[in-house]
């Protein structure tokens, strides 16, 4: 999931999201936003991560690896790494 051109959030301000669109952004929001509650206080437990697995996986029916979260909770990665 790469977010560094930002273009469906472009496209939502737009009007222009596709269906297949507007569930990506979901995809990638929920992901952002639940990787960095992780980091939330500077010390992820692996339970935190556990947690959020489970929910990605309910939410958007993909698996990603505790690494994938520890990754995308690294705040200042946002700029220099896709995610």
């Amino acid at each position: 999931m790469a977010i560094v051109n930002f273009g469906l959030i472009k496209s939502m301000f737009g009007g222009k999201l596709s269906d297949a669109d507007l569930q990506e952004l979901y995809a990638e929001t929920a992901f952002m936003v639940l990787s960095g509650a992780a980091r939330a206080d500077l010390h992820i437990e692996s339970i935190e991560v556990e947690k959020i697995r489970g929910i990605l996986s309910r939410l958007l029916g993909q698996e990603f690896s505790s690494e994938e979260i520890k990754l995308a909770g690294e705040t200042e990665l946002y700029d220099t790494a896709p995610i």
